[in-house]
């Protein structure tokens, strides 16, 4: 065993830093005197001491009976049997009184706690992780749903996780669901999990001519629980984190995601060569590598339609003179691309010739000429070439896939992209950077001092980690502060939600903050006002009672001063990791007349460089938001219990370390920001 591995169990043991020092000293060294340990640990004699003496009750270490005394560490072989042994006469003991203990909580407890009771949970580690999904498969009771990576799988195959399938007394009846995604690369990984894992199992892989598009790691047991991974990292770890609950709007909701992966999947069978057929160039004729200089020779033999899967950047190198050209000519064009800020200039341009909707990013580039003609650009080269396609088999599966794609992609009109273009409500102060933060341009509130750059990334982060608590005795009179990450979404629902348009801010607010820790929810409408169409707050939802009151007054001369939901801490959760969000809520928002949102979840994605903002934000109550922030621009996934709504990279932003002021007027006259 290392030494890293030793220091790391005896602290599960229960010793501190100083004490595992002493004690792998002592194990390296052997008999020595206290002043010899602390010339050597350069710690100070009396704290040697010390340790020395609560090592000795604790069994670690040994004195000799000679003068002056001189300390010998325990074998590391006795010092685990020992807590071993402790441990199993704990386990007794507890087993010994569980009875009882029982017994005696059921006469004292006159609340039952009702176990329907939506709430939510945080889990992270691969132990605490993989342990849930086993305790999820054993209390399934007709169906188990399972979407991970195949380096999860692996991980999960050792440990026992699928055990628990086979072992199932009721695994006859209850259909057990795995999908993972497939690629050249985890084809043979693939082969050894189905041959283990079925026919107990029904095994299938995302289908790897789609490219790897952003799937969304989940279990889900039944109709009763669900687990949903934050980050995207191919494998789960002890930094990986999820999120558990019991929602069954939350439920229904990633229920209709794991459904619709389930559906473009491909079977795993004992049989194999379709797979290694779609996961390699078998389908490609060799000496078919097309350049992007002949791209537009591709383009010119259109006669009726083109289809185009694209990156965000492969949207700006587009030949856009020439599809505006063929498109005079009565050639319908269809692009498919993730929007982003970078690119919405390029998307500007399409416009005028072309249909442009967004996907998620990781799609593989296609072109489809005349329902006949696909090029695929071509894995096995590092020109990002493109290649003709001559399985007909394969064309009319992908032909299919298109046009799911399309009815499914997200349709930009005209009012909205022109939005995302650079057109604010008239209650924003113009003249502000139309690239970045746009989501904070279409707020009723007044933008204005925002300048890209005025603050350092670590000068924020600095002070965001150092900051102190500004103490807040009263509402009007004080300066209150908060530590925290944010989360900024435009929703655009379809019709089928019968909700308007949406402005979602989420708040994961610091315990150093004013008014302490908490997460927190605005919601804003699109509707019109005396200056014209704005984003109206319409409810403030948070889980600490000292923001409530605070909450009213800030945001008096809206609707939401009068919608000011709390709600228990189990009922919302906010977690950012690394550069994603999810924000998810078990209640109805109420929002003005009988419209309301259903208990749903918001993912939030950052994307591209980190940008530093500074800026000032006038509420209508007269209050000044003062924010300094280093973030992300985003893409947001709604997740309805209807339906999954993804947008587009222009209509979100991930506030990963702010710093927010909330200015009352009655001092604004006195600081430098008016």
């Amino acid at each position: 065993m290392k030494n890293g591995a030793v220091e790391k169990t005896l602290r599960e043991f229960g010793l501190n830093d100083k004490e595992v020092e002493v004690y792998v000293l002592l194990g390296k060294r052997g008999v020595l005197k206290g002043g010899d340990i602390s010339k050597k640990l350069k710690i100070h004699r009396g704290q040697v001491y010390r340790t020395l003496k609560t090592l000795q009750k604790k069994g670690v270490v040994e004195a000799t009976l000679e003068n002056p005394t001189r300390f010998t560490a325990v074998p590391l072989k006795k010092v685990i049997e020992s807590f071993v042994e402790s441990k199993r006469e704990e386990v007794a003991l507890i087993e010994e009184k569980k009875k009882d203990l029982l017994s005696d909580w059921e006469k004292n407890n006159q609340t039952e706690l009702d176990s329907s009771l939506e709430k939510f949970s945080v889990i992270e580690g691969t132990k605490k992780i993989f342990r849930k999904i086993s305790q999820m498969i054993k209390d399934t009771k007709s169906q188990f749903s399972l979407a991970l990576t195949v380096s999860d799988l692996l991980k999960a195959e050792p440990l026992g996780v699928f055990s628990f399938v086979q072992d199932h007394p009721m695994k006859a009846i209850i259909k057990f669901r795995v999908i993972t995604q497939l690629s050249k690369q985890n084809l043979k990984a693939v082969k050894i999990l189905q041959s283990k894992l079925m026919p107990t199992l029904d095994f299938r892989g995302r289908n790897p001519s789609l490219g790897l598009p952003t799937f969304t790691r989940m279990a889900i047991r039944d109709n009763d629980e669900i687990i949903i991974f934050i980050s995207h990292q191919d494998e789960i770890s002890n930094d990986s984190t999820c999120l558990c609950t019991n929602s069954k709007s939350i439920i229904n909701a990633f229920y209709g995601v794991f459904e619709n992966l389930w559906y473009n999947s491909i079977y795993l069978t004992q049989e194999f060569d379709d797979l290694d057929i779609v996961c390699t160039s078998n389908r490609i004729e060799e000496d078919s590598t097309i350049t992007k200089k002949k791209l537009d020779e591709i383009f010119n033999s259109a006669k009726n339609e083109i289809i185009i899967v694209t990156s965000s950047e492969g949207l700006k190198e587009l030949p856009k003179e020439n599809l505006q050209r063929l498109s005079k000519l009565g050639v319908s064009i269809k692009i498919m691309a993730p929007i982003t800020n970078e690119n919405l200039n390029s998307s500007k341009k399409l416009l005028d010739s072309c249909e442009l909707r967004h996907v998620s990013t990781g799609y593989s580039p296609f072109i489809l000429i005349d329902h006949e003609s696909l090029f695929q650009l071509n894995s096995q080269s590092e020109l990002d070439d493109f290649v003709i396609v001559k399985n007909v088999t394969y064309i009319n599966k992908t032909k299919k896939m298109l046009n799911t794609m399309w009815s499914s992609a997200y349709p930009l009109p005209t009012l909205t992209i022109s939005k995302f273009l650079g057109s604010t409500p008239h209650t924003i102060v113009p003249n502000v950077d139309e690239k970045s933060y746009s989501v904070y341009r279409k707020t009723m509130g007044k933008v204005r001092n925002e300048s890209l750059g005025t603050r350092k990334e670590n000068e924020i982060i600095r002070e965001f980690l150092n900051g102190k608590k500004y103490p807040v005795k009263d509402i009007v009179k004080d300066v209150n502060r908060a530590y925290q990450s944010t989360g900024h979404a435009i929703v655009n629902p379809p019709s089928h939600f019968n909700l308007p348009k949406i402005l979602f801010h989420f708040f994961h607010v610091e315990k150093k903050s004013s008014y302490g820790e908490e997460d927190a929810i605005r919601v804003e409408v699109w509707m019109d006002t005396p200056n014209g169409p704005a984003f109206v707050p319409a409810a403030m939802v948070g889980e600490n009672p000292k923001s409530k009151e605070a909450f009213k007054i800030w945001f008096r001369g809206t609707p939401a001063a009068d919608n000011v939901i709390l709600v228990n801490r189990d009922e919302i959760e906010i977690k950012i990791h690394g550069n994603t969000m999810l924000a998810a809520w078990t209640f109805p928002i109420p929002l003005m007349g009988k419209c309301s949102i259903p208990p749903a979840c918001v993912i939030i994605e950052g994307y591209g460089n980190l940008k530093t903002s500074s800026y000032v934000a006038t509420l209508p109550s007269g209050f000044d938001l003062k924010i300094d922030t280093n973030g992300f621009d985003a893409f947001v996934t709604f997740i309805h219990p209807k339906s999954k709504y993804s947008g587009p990279g222009t209509e979100g932003y991930l506030g990963r370390d702010e710093i927010m002021e909330i200015i009352p007027p009655s001092i604004k006259k006195q600081s430098n920001l008016s």
